[in-house]
């Protein structure tokens, strides 16, 4: 069974097609954004450990060192 299409009718499934291809490109972008920031939020977050950590580091080194 063959469909047989108008040209209006081909001209509005192009345009569909184009319209989900434009989507698919969006919702790609947006979930890379949202990597980037994942993983800047991540990098930001050991950062905030780190810091924390290095001052309890040096109070246990000062107090290795006083034993």
């Amino acid at each position: 069974m063959d469909l047989i299409l108008t040209g209006h009718q081909e001209k509005f499934i192009c345009l569909i097609g184009s319209e989900l291809k434009q989507w698919e490109l969006e919702l790609k972008a947006k979930g890379l954004q949202m990597e980037e920031q994942r993983l800047a939020d991540r990098k930001r977050e050991r950062a905030d450990r780190e810091k924390k950590g290095k001052p309890e580091e040096q109070q246990r080194k000062n107090q290795e060192e006083q034993r």
